[in-house]
């Protein structure tokens, strides 16, 4: 959770953050911000956050631009879209190098695609091209925040100090109703969130040349554990957001499961396992067990250890397993084994290792 830098301010962007803004060259006159629509939909301890922004060239010939937009501390892009043809075309996140292949393999052709990129901080950049003449070009990006907690209330904050120099902005709120009655102020100081369905609303037209404030939604007085179920179709999911006191700062989990994307999208293995080993290190006693996740949830499973431990791995009536040594030596039934050694076992009902060194050891629950 990200921390509020004042008390009850509830601020994620700080008042000298950059605020949306293109830049061109050769143009006489500068691109302006034309249109803005923003909406806001807060989960549970989340928000996602779509912004579309509209920008006219009022110069007389095309230009290129280059926007410059800024998020809250440890916001995740996770849509990205530009107008084609009158339609908005949503595009793909791939890592960065292999985007910027893409992106010089399509200029190649003629074709002018959009590419987002994170330049520092928290800060965004996205080429634009062409701006047509007298013309206008629409983006949309949309991304995703924790909110700023603060004893047992959490916030979303968003400037809106240059709203009023937008000819037209709409604004559109929805928290989808929790374990607790929201909050919200911002704008002309007239927003108020309406009950509708599952959610709280609020919606409003900010005209131009008015000075409005900052928005703000809060989540006071919540309860110590935090639950949230979102569906989509056929799927749900939760998320539990709980808090930690003071006194449990010197906590220490027994064992710690993960889910592991290992799907063929992924190409980051190397920052993965220097995970697995920084949470090794700060927790030199942890179980770290691990089930692969492809296409759908197999049967494979890692088991992370540090050393001097004993684990146990139980195993389900009828099923095997495969152990095999990443790293380290470990002790099996009295049997010293060490790294690259793989040892086949059928009709156990549980897997007992003993740490001889700081190991890494690959379980794999058969069928």
């Amino acid at each position: 959770m990200s921390e509020i830098s004042g008390r009850s301010s509830g601020r994620q962007f700080d008042v000298h953050h950059l605020l949306p803004f293109v830049s061109v060259t050769g143009g006489e006159r500068p691109v302006a911000l034309e249109g803005l629509e923003i909406s806001v939909v807060v989960t549970g301890m989340f928000a996602e956050t779509t912004q579309t922004l509209t920008f006219r060239n009022p110069n007389r010939r095309p230009l290129e631009g280059t926007l410059t937009f800024p998020l809250p501390d440890g916001a995740v892009v996770c849509g990205y879209a530009i107008d084609l043809d009158g339609a908005m075309a949503d595009g793909v996140i791939v890592a960065k190098q292999e985007a910027r292949r893409i992106l010089e393999a399509e200029i190649r052709k003629g074709v002018d695609p959009g590419l987002v990129e994170h330049v520092q901080g928290n800060v965004y950049r996205t080429r634009i091209y062409p701006l047509p003449a007298g013309g206008t070009r629409t983006i949309r990006i949309v991304y995703v925040s924790d909110l700023a907690c603060e004893g047992n209330s959490a916030a979303y904050h968003l400037p809106l100090a240059h709203a009023k120099d937008i000819e037209r902005v709409s604004l559109r709120v929805e928290v989808i109703k929790g374990e607790v009655v929201p909050e919200i102020s911002g704008g002309l100081g007239n927003l108020s969130l309406a009950s509708f369905r599952d959610s709280f609303v609020a919606e409003a037209k900010l005209p131009r040349g008015t000075a409005c404030d900052d928005l703000l939604v809060r989540l006071p007085d919540l309860p110590p554990h935090l639950r949230s179920v979102e569906a989509h179709g056929k799927d749900v999911f939760f998320a539990v957001s709980s808090a930690i006191t003071a006194g449990d700062a010197t906590w220490e989990p027994r064992r710690i499961a993960f889910l592991w994307d290992a799907s063929g999208s992924r190409t980051e293995v190397e920052r993965d396992l220097a995970f697995v080993s920084a949470l090794l290190e700060m927790w030199p006693r942890v179980v770290i067990d691990v089930r692969v996740l492809r296409d759908d949830l197999d049967g494979e499973g890692k088991t992370f250890a540090g050393a001097g431990e004993r684990r146990v791995h139980a195993l389900a009536s009828g099923r095997s397993a495969w152990l095999h040594i990443a790293r380290g030596r470990v002790r099996l039934a009295g049997e010293d084994l060490a790294e690259g050694d793989g040892v086949a076992l059928t009709g156990e009902p549980s897997v007992e290792l003993e740490g001889a060194a700081d190991s890494e050891v690959l379980l794999f629950d058969l069928a």
